[in-house]
């Protein structure tokens, strides 16, 4: 808690919001941060093709990464623990690398701008990035651990 100088008069009090910078720093954290700028770079080329499911998907993906990267930052996945944050972030990863998948190779396919064909490859890149985000993520979950285990083990990974 932080105190204002006159917080006697006020009775004004404020709370200092934690972040782990360290996560930034880590391996997961520059996967993470790698990950939305692939997917920045693919919509963009998206836009540039004018390829509105391409857009769509790239920009829902890039709000669901920067909300998971918020999350660590702010050390939010330890205060709300009703979801074993790091399976979620696995099944995150394997679904949008299935996704990724076949969105490139639909771009790659049937491209008719140089957008689509650089935002296909991007695609791909962004494909094996998560890939190696979901091995590192599964392998600190294990099913026979409590929850706080897990959620303490996902948080060493970070460092």
């Amino acid at each position: 808690m932080i105190s204002h100088p006159h917080a006697e008069d006020q009775n004004i009090t404020t709370t200092a919001m934690d972040m782990d910078t360290a996560f930034l720093k880590s391996k997961r954290g520059i996967l993470k941060l790698a990950e939305l700028g692939t997917f920045f770079v693919a919509f963009v080329c998206y836009a540039t093709a004018s390829r509105s499911g391409h857009i769509a998907a790239t920009i829902i993906e890039f709000l669901i990464t920067s909300f998971l990267v918020l999350l660590y930052l702010f050390k939010l996945n330890k205060k709300f623990t009703i979801f074993l944050w790091p399976l979620v972030d696995t099944f995150n990863s394997v679904f949008a690398a299935l996704y990724f998948i076949v969105l490139s190779m639909i771009a790659l396919r049937t491209y008719t701008y140089r957008g689509t064909l650089v935002g296909g490859i991007v695609g791909f890149l962004s494909v094996g990035l998560l890939c190696v985000d979901s091995f590192t993520l599964f392998k600190i979950i294990t099913f026979n651990n409590r929850r706080s285990e897990v959620q303490h083990q996902g948080t060493q990974v970070n460092k």
